[in-house]
């Protein structure tokens, strides 16, 4: 599928593009600004992100998530037995 983008420079009425896509046979959507920019993806080879999500580019980013990781391992004192759990979600229904 082949996909075209424009950028107005201000805000305009789409109708008119619209009929005229239609016309021709043409598929027409409109996209947001604010989600047509979320989705360019990223070139890093080694993002971990299966859609590309340029976040992940950033050392930062990772640091943070491997940390909250540690963290939370090490915050790990008890896990719960099944009696236990039951519990909890008999208390959550009531």
């Amino acid at each position: 599928m082949v996909q075209m983008l424009v950028e107005a420079e201000k805000k305009v009425d789409l109708k008119p593009i619209e009929r005229i896509a239609k016309t021709h046979g043409f598929f027409f959507s409109y996209v947001a600004p604010s989600i047509a920019r979320s989705e360019k993806k990223s070139t890093n080879p080694l993002n971990p992100s299966p859609s590309g999500d340029p976040w992940f580019d950033d050392p930062r980013n990772i640091a943070e998530v491997m940390e909250g990781v540690r963290s939370s391992r090490e915050d790990m004192k008890y896990s719960l037995n099944d009696p236990e759990i039951r519990a909890i979600f008999d208390w959550a229904r009531t």
